[in-house]
């Protein structure tokens, strides 16, 4: 397995199917499954799952025939794969400039291993964060 598709959370098939897709660009599911060696209606659970993940993207091929397309991995590892790469930027140049010095590198923190959980109510987003925001503004005031 690869490491650092491990340290994404991907799974073996997850990463068969993901290397395949990246090896032959734009390419039908079931072309990337066959080089995956995974059936083809495990490849089309697979697309749906590397798809919510934001390593694969689908268009609209020649003849209306849907393609699957490998997004690059290397924003997403240098994000260590978290929707907050800002806030852990420091930690993610860290491990970052490591790797590329060829160092070993220490195991990622758990939450960096895995997507984060889905948000509840993502509508009301902006909401929660303008109470937050207030909250910690009383706070700071009272402190």
């Amino acid at each position: 397995m690869d490491t650092r598709l491990q340290a994404l959370g991907l799974d073996e098939k997850e990463q068969r199917f993901y290397l395949a897709a990246l090896e032959l660009g734009t390419a039908p599911v079931t072309a990337i499954a066959a080089r995956a060696d995974v059936s083809r209606t495990n490849g089309y659970d697979l697309v749906q799952r590397l798809q919510k993940r934001g390593l694969l993207s689908q268009i609209e091929g020649e003849g209306g025939v849907r393609q699957v397309v490998a997004e690059d991995p290397s924003v997403l590892m240098g994000c260590a794969y978290h929707g907050c790469g800002v806030s852990i930027g420091a930690e993610t140049g860290a491990q970052l400039a490591r790797l590329a010095a060829g160092l070993d590198t220490p195991a990622l923190p758990g939450f960096m291993r895995r997507p984060p959980p889905r948000f509840p109510l993502p509508g009301l987003r902006p909401l929660y964060l303008a109470g937050a925001l207030t909250a910690y503004a009383l706070k700071d005031r009272l402190s």
